[in-house]
């Protein structure tokens, strides 16, 4: 981080200080005193199970040269720290990072959507790192925080920046990218994900998404999905030119020949540019889509094909996203417990109905956020499920309608597990050497559990 005058403190929030003013600059902004350093300035954020006010003594003690509070945490004050005095210290640390992120003029990139959010990041942070240092979100701090964490971590040796922004109900986005003021921006595919927060269904949720594009300045490029439903709507709010990426003919970047290659892919991209071969570690083609859109921060940026490629290559998936290992028995399991919606979900089936096996087995859990459609999309996973697997099993609450859908389809090898140890226990009596099996569901269920129980 680069130094932070003491005096940008009040012209960047409106505060009040009381006590002497601290002189000098703060060499860094935290909200947590278990990692807070000397010369930083604190900021006292409160929660539903936390108040950061409690902490001002302990931030003292660990070398803070001030703290942002609101009156009411005046009260819990027993330290000795100059305090800056908000109405809102959420508002004012939010604030603090946009005057922040201002001080310098690189690429920021800003990405949302409803699936892909976090690899396209992965990707675009990997192209962009050919630049030099890149700041880019870390695991899924892509909220009301996690964006300011993310922009207080660019310094002088910053080459770009990249925003990953989630949502839970509409305005979010738009404040995401006040305060990220990105230069340029993508959106990956729009799906059912949080329906449940939005009258409209999935039009409110493409509506909410498109806020990043409101946002961008004049002339700002950005890539949308070119297959998606909702792109005519999102190209109304673009403020610049548009880049489509996909697997469609008419898309302005757009992937070809993908084929599974050992527990990755290759692929070729198209670009008005010209073309390269890619490979990834890990299979899908929906990260192939995902690379798409990295390519058009490439060709933004004037960053050779080629050279992109390459980054591309030494990409890892996260924990528990795609990622496949041989088990003791001698079958194959993906993990791709990270999260679950009905797009994703998809994309794994299609991942596991592509993969060379005797037999594919799947472990479906619940998909969280549906709303009033969460039934029928559970029941619409079941029978799409049971057209590709040799064996169905769900588990959690909502998941059981759709092994009851496979069912009344027709699929005879569909079960329903109680527990996770029950999951265990059916998936091991049936797994055989050559069967690979597909472990996916919302992250709350922990069906990472069952994926460390099959490799034991």
């Amino acid at each position: 981080m680069r130094p932070l005058p003491a005096m940008r403190i009040v012209t960047a929030t409106g505060a009040q200080v009381l006590g002497r003013p601290p002189f000098g600059s703060f060499t860094s902004v935290s909200t947590d005193t278990r990692t807070i350093e000397p010369g930083a300035l604190f900021i006292a954020l409160r929660g539903e199970s936390f108040d950061g006010h409690d902490y001002l003594s302990a931030a003292e003690e660990g070398g803070a040269m001030a703290a942002i509070v609101n009156e009411a945490g005046l009260a819990k004050n027993s330290s000795g720290l100059p305090l800056y005095i908000v109405q809102d210290t959420l508002k004012a640390y939010q604030d603090l990072a946009t005057a922040y992120r201002r001080l310098f003029d690189i690429p920021v990139v800003g990405i949302t959507g409803t699936v892909g959010k976090t690899t396209t990041k992965d990707f675009v942070a990997a192209v962009l790192g050919l630049m030099g240092d890149v700041v880019a979100t870390r695991a899924n701090h892509n909220n009301e925080i996690g964006a300011p964490q993310t922009l207080f971590r660019v310094d002088d040796d910053t080459a770009a920046a990249v925003v990953e922004m989630g949502m839970r109900g509409p305005g979010q986005i738009a404040e995401l990218t006040r305060i990220a003021q990105p230069t340029c921006g993508i959106i990956t595919a729009i799906g059912k994900t949080h329906a449940e927060f939005f009258a409209t269904g999935v039009e409110g949720i493409a509506e909410a998404k498109a806020e990043l594009l409101d946002g961008m300045p004049e002339g700002a490029p950005v890539a949308l999905p070119a297959d998606s439903d909702w792109r005519p709507l999102l190209q109304r709010h673009a403020r610049g030119p548009v880049t489509s990426f996909g697997f469609e003919e008419a898309a302005d970047i757009r992937a070809e020949h993908y084929r599974l290659v050992g527990g990755g892919a290759t692929f070729r991209i198209e670009t008005p540019n010209g073309g390269v071969n890619v490979e990834l570690t890990a299979p899908g083609r929906h990260l192939a889509v995902d690379a798409a859109a990295a390519f058009a921060v490439a060709l933004w940026h004037d960053i050779p094909l080629e050279a992109a490629a390459r980054a591309l290559e030494g990409v890892s998936m996260g924990r528990h996203r795609l990622q496949v290992y041989e088990a003791p028995g001698g079958f194959t399991v993906i993990d791709d417990c990270y999260n679950a919606g009905p797009e994703s979900v998809r994309a794994a089936l299609e991942v596991l109905r592509d993969w060379p096996a005797q037999r594919r087995i799947a472990l479906l859990g619940d998909m969280r956020e549906l709303g009033p459609a969460e039934a029928e999309e559970h029941a619409a996973i079941g029978r799409e499920a049971c057209r590709s697997v040799d064996a169905l099993l769900t588990y959690g609450a909502a998941s059981r309608t759709a092994s009851d859908a496979a069912r009344e389809a027709g699929h005879p090898a569909s079960a329903h597990a109680e527990d996770l140890d029950g999951a265990i226990r059916f998936l091991r009596e049936r797994l055989q050497p050559g069967d690979v099996v597909l472990v996916k569901g919302s992250r709350a269920l922990g069906l990472e559990h069952v994926v460390e129980g099959l490799l034991k």
